[in-house]
């Protein structure tokens, strides 16, 4: 996959403005049954209800699915969740929203509204936290593979992937030749093909020497994602000694 303007995936992807915040309440059947009482308490990412911005997550320098990998079940906080939807937005739109959730979480469901692209949509999408790590758990180990050099893991746990994607044609292209491509349906669905940018070495990243940020690898020299954190480091270097 080239990283240009006339092959590059499209997909427009909805930011609250607002940010998000994790909210809790008690999970239910969908109907009452007095054999199987309410399993428990449950964690959803909810949007709060701000207006939306939205991005391009095949353009820029974000390395989204590496800033999603260093996230961990285990030790992060529902805190470091937040400041990824927060950047990123939510993982996935589509996944089923519980049952009264509107009746049960403040500013729930029960409103409308549009999102920049037009598309009616529910005034705060929510997202179970469990399936949040769910999604995000393959796509770690994936990464971890490309750390280690072990592009056929890599490639497995891509192959066994639910992407989402549709036919769209690129009207952007000679009006002779215009090509039709996949698009992700969804950022989750993006996020495996920036993954699959790294096993096809169509795109490299690495840590920035001085912010620690992910940016493209353009260069086997290049160690800095832009000149002012070169000078910056250099700065840091002449004060230390």
């Amino acid at each position: 996959m080239e990283n240009n303007n006339e092959t590059m995936l499209q997909l427009y992807w909805p930011v609250d403005q607002h940010g998000y915040e994790v909210v809790e309440y008690m999970e239910e059947l969908s109907g009452y049954d007095p054999d199987n009482p309410p399993i428990g308490p449950k964690k959803y990412i909810k949007g709060k209800g701000g207006p939306f911005t939205q991005y391009e997550p095949f353009l820029g320098n974000s390395a989204i699915h590496r800033d999603l990998a260093e996230l961990s079940e285990d030790d992060s906080e529902d805190a470091d969740v937040l400041q990824f939807c927060g950047k990123y937005g939510l993982l996935d739109h589509s996944h089923p929203k519980p049952y009264s959730l509107a009746e049960t979480v403040p500013g729930g469901v029960s409103q409308f509204r549009y999102r920049p692209s037009g598309e009616m949509m529910q005034s705060h999408e929510t997202v179970s936290l469990d399936y949040f790590w769910q999604i995000q758990y393959p796509i770690k180990q994936a990464v971890l593979a490309l750390g280690r050099g072990d592009k056929d893991h890599a490639t497995y746990l891509f192959n066994e992937s639910a992407i989402t994607v549709a036919p769209k044609i690129n009207v952007d292209a000679p009006k002779r030749h215009q090509p039709w491509q996949m698009i992700p349906r969804d950022l989750r669905s993006a996020i495996w093909l920036l993954v699959e940018q790294e096993i096809s070495d169509a795109a490299q990243w690495q840590r920035c020497k001085n912010c620690q940020v992910w940016f493209p690898r353009r260069t086997a020299r290049g160690i800095y994602c832009k000149d002012a954190c070169k000078t910056a480091w250099h700065r840091k270097q002449k004060k230390e000694v």
